[in-house]
């Protein structure tokens, strides 16, 4: 009734914590039904606070947090019921979906703070343990990635799972060989791991080794006839080896089998649109759509293919009519990725503005970021400074609703330095992102555009102390090498010179060797 509501509403029943419990449940109920999230989360908290331990309140109200963005608020909640069993595989989804987001919204860097506050309470625990592992990735800190992994393994050298991890962060990193050699350990004592499989194929193609990876990939499937990676990769080792009739084969006995699982039909896809066969690749696609309708890769890849078969009209009238009675920004962003990947900016602008218009406020700063990159672009190509000033406005936006996208404060500060003479703008916004994280934890492109940042500011200190620190955890970027040369080329001429030397043989960008070879002759 309303009085039983109003008394619980007002914590008269706070002395019976049961029946008040279920007031406050009933409360969300309604408040949810109402569609006021804000009401219907408080009485959730309320509900929980008065029974803490209760593992379905957490994960309840850590998912709305979820969806509100708020991934504090669900790692202060979710990580109090980790090891509760009864609910522990969708609390640690939670956790982990929160960590993730956390790791966009503010930086690995965060979520690194984050994982290693719940590892001092569970310094056991290898969920979390890979979590750290992959921030420490997201952060380009391989080696302390694997030193994470090594001390794991001295504390358990008998678990499987570390050389598969220690494999997975090789990959990352493009170090195949070792990789495989990691794998093989794994091999070695129980050679019919399906995972480990997996990977071993993985680490071969990425060696070259593609007869190699075809023996694996069928290990694989023969081990789990119903597992669609076995198959995708033994039909990328048949591809490498330019048998790309045997590869669709592969797939195609996948589709037979089960023909109900459409993850697949994208390779199978790519696969006829490589060996010519567009018109199988389009019909495989749309045999796809047309059983899961709403999921929208079907018709990412189906205008992917159309672009790339220069039939852009096409995919115009498929994103056209499939938005017709539906317009999903998540979805809408899907096609405008499409179309930029194709480099046809124009219509990724127009889906991106049309989900732009419908996005909730968690979805927004993605998208700004990707229309200011797609503005940035077009200003570039085209010379249009007003193309730039939309650029800017956009990433502007985006860290306004994200203030520790480094993405879009890297975009937003080079436009400034670079275009709009405003390099001591540029330097606040980029140390507002880096948010005091250590050199070692900032992606190169980061550092290399601060760099630039405090140079224009007329910080010259401030630039080469940066690079000195970020040569020592990236001795192999021509950029920085490049930027630290060009400081020290009056004080240090003989560094200088061996630096700039260096980083034309990496690979030095186009537009800055033939600036270094002038300054190598003028040394």
């Amino acid at each position: 009734s309303e009085d039983a509501q109003a008394k619980v509403a007002a914590g008269k029943l706070r002395d019976n914590p049961a029946t008040a419990q279920v007031g406050y449940l009933l409360l969300a109920k309604l408040a949810f039904e109402e569609r006021d999230k804000e009401r219907g989360t408080e009485y959730l908290t309320k509900a929980r606070e008065l029974d803490p331990s209760n593992a379905a309140l957490a994960v309840m109200v850590s998912k709305l947090k979820t969806a509100e963005g708020d991934f504090e608020g669900v790692l202060d909640v979710g990580g109090d019921v980790l090891d509760v069993s009864q609910f522990r595989g969708e609390a640690r989804e939670t956790v982990t979906n929160a960590l993730y987001g956390l790791a966009k919204a503010e930086g690995p860097a965060r979520a690194l703070e984050r994982v290693d506050e719940m590892l001092a309470a569970k310094p056991n625990d290898l969920t979390l343990r890979i979590l750290k592992v992959d921030f420490l990735l997201q952060s380009d800190r391989f080696a302390d990635a694997m030193r994470e992994l090594e001390d794991a393994e001295r504390k358990d050298p008998d678990n499987p799972n570390i050389p598969r991890l220690k494999a997975q962060a090789m990959l990352s990193q493009g170090h195949f060989k070792p990789a495989l050699v990691e794998i093989e350990r794994v091999l070695e004592a129980d050679p019919a791991n399906v995972p480990s499989l997996l990977l071993a194929a993985q680490a071969a193609l990425g060696a070259g080794d593609y007869r190699a990876a075809g023996g694996y990939a069928d290990r694989a499937r023969k081990e789990n006839l119903d597992a669609p990676e076995g198959y995708v990769l033994m039909a990328e080792a048949l591809r490498k080896m330019d048998r790309v009739p045997a590869a669709i084969s592969v797939l195609q006995a996948y589709t037979q089998r089960k023909p109900e699982d459409f993850a697949i039909y994208v390779t199978l896809a790519e696969l006829q649109r490589d060996a010519g066969r567009t018109e199988d690749a389009i019909a495989t696609l749309r045999r796809a759509r047309s059983r899961q309708p709403g999921d929208v890769r079907y018709l990412q890849s189906e205008v992917e293919l159309l672009l790339k078969s220069n039939r852009k009209a096409e995919a115009q009238v498929l994103a056209r009519d499939y938005f017709a009675s539906k317009q999903i920004p998540a979805e809408m962003m899907a096609v405008a990725q499409a179309f930029a990947d194709y480099k046809e900016t124009v219509d990724a602008q127009h889906w991106a503005e049309k989900a732009l218009a419908g996005a909730k406020i968690n979805e927004r700063p993605k998208i700004n970021s990707f229309l200011g990159t797609i503005f940035m672009r077009r200003g570039m190509q085209e010379g249009n400074p007003s193309l730039l000033e939309k650029a800017r406005d956009h990433f502007a936006a985006a860290i306004d609703e994200q203030p520790f996208d480094i993405v879009a404060a890297n975009n937003l500060a080079w436009l400034l330095a670079m275009q709009f003479d405003r390099a001591k703008e540029a330097v606040e916004v980029l140390e507002k992102a880096r948010n005091k994280a250590p050199v070692e934890q900032l992606p190169v492109q980061f550092i290399d555009t601060l760099a630039l940042a405090y140079t224009k500011a007329d910080y010259p200190q401030r630039a080469t102390k940066l690079l000195k620190e970020g040569v020592t955890y990236h001795p192999r970027e021509p950029q920085l090498l490049y930027q630290l040369a060009m400081l020290l080329a009056d004080a240090q001429p003989v560094q200088a010179k061996d630096m700039l030397k260096r980083a034309i043989e990496l690979g030095l960008a186009p537009e800055d060797e033939e600036n270094a070879r002038r300054q190598i002759a003028r040394l």
